[in-house]
């Protein structure tokens, strides 16, 4: 698999926003293949209603486990990741509360902890149900 690491930047309290962002915009992907590689293996999309938060989960139905985090953005990051998700007809789902928690909580590459099972598990039942998300046989 192929993740796209962001550095976590420290606190940015207390600095100048035009920095921040400055910041950030160093840390984005500039290897549109490797984002490309780890879309190929995200099927759904989690961000925050401002798209500065975005998260990509793959949940392999064979083996039954927990979905993974497969991609991650943060501001100047989110949006190629967004438009190619949906370029790729990858659902993209908006839950603030939701991409903060898999943001703090879930490393790249690591499987979802059973305190947001639930909260993941709607989002995919959302997705199937409006036949974004079908089942790969």
């Amino acid at each position: 698999m192929y993740f796209l690491e962001y550095v976590l930047l420290p606190s940015t309290e207390g600095l100048d926003s035009c920095l921040v962002d400055t910041l950030w915009d160093q840390v984005r992907c500039e290897d549109m293949d490797k984002m490309s590689c780890a879309l190929s293996e995200t099927d759904l999309i989690i961000c925050d209603d401002d798209n500065r938060i975005c998260v990509g989960l793959y949940f392999n139905k064979e083996k039954g486990s927990a979905p993974k985090m497969t991609i991650a953005g943060y501001k100047s990051t989110c949006t190629p990741i967004i438009d190619m998700a949906l370029y790729q007809d990858i659902p993209v789902y908006k839950y603030t509360a939701l991409a903060k928690a898999l943001i703090a909580l879930v490393d790249l590459g690591e499987e979802i902890g059973p305190e947001l099972y639930a909260s993941v598990a709607d989002q995919y039942a959302r997705a199937y149900k409006e036949g974004k998300f079908i089942w790969m046989d």
